[in-house]
């Protein structure tokens, strides 16, 4: 891999697979997210990076298992810091309509599906989540134990998932 590939375009951000769908890359995904968001929100809710990659990033010394548990606790971090913080911005607010709800569900779909079966369903109610925090139906702690849900799901799946 050629160091501009590295830098614009690392491979666990684009979503090649053979399955007949051309999936977004994480930016055009993480713009829909943090869309609405302002200041260090948009930033905190940019750190799903982390769940739209684990499981495709390797480092040296981990499994694939202990590393996409890393970044899941990386993202429960940026989930309480967005909680936390949440009240001092303002939010633009949308309406929890069926245009939102299809968007949302697409966004979510997009993070969990190259993940393992076991684990989709927390990845999808973790960005369901944060969508939902532009809305006037939101729970932050929904938020923050969505995120501490992923990394249970990660921590009790098996490193047989993750082959």
């Amino acid at each position: 891999m050629n160091e501009d590939t590295k830098v614009n375009h690392p491979p666990y951000y684009e979503k090649e697979v053979n399955d007949n769908r051309i999936h977004p890359e994480c930016i055009e995904l993480l713009e829909v997210i943090t869309r609405g968001f302002t200041g260090i929100l948009a930033l905190d809710a940019g750190q799903l990076k982390y769940c739209y990659r684990f499981g495709s990033k390797a480092e040296e010394g981990l499994s694939r298992k202990e590393k996409a548990a890393e970044d899941t606790r990386k993202i429960v971090w940026y989930m309480k810091d967005f909680a936390k913080r949440f009240f001092d911005y303002k939010i633009e607010e949308v309406d929890e309509d069926a245009y939102f709800k299809t968007i949302t569900t697409l966004v979510a779909e997009e993070f969990a599906f190259d993940k393992p079966e076991s684990i989709k369903p927390a990845v999808r109610n973790l960005i369901t989540m944060i969508m939902r925090a532009k809305t006037k139906s939101y729970v932050l702690d929904d938020l923050v134990n969505a995120a501490e849900n992923l990394v249970n799901a990660v921590e009790q799946s098996s490193e047989s998932e993750w082959n």
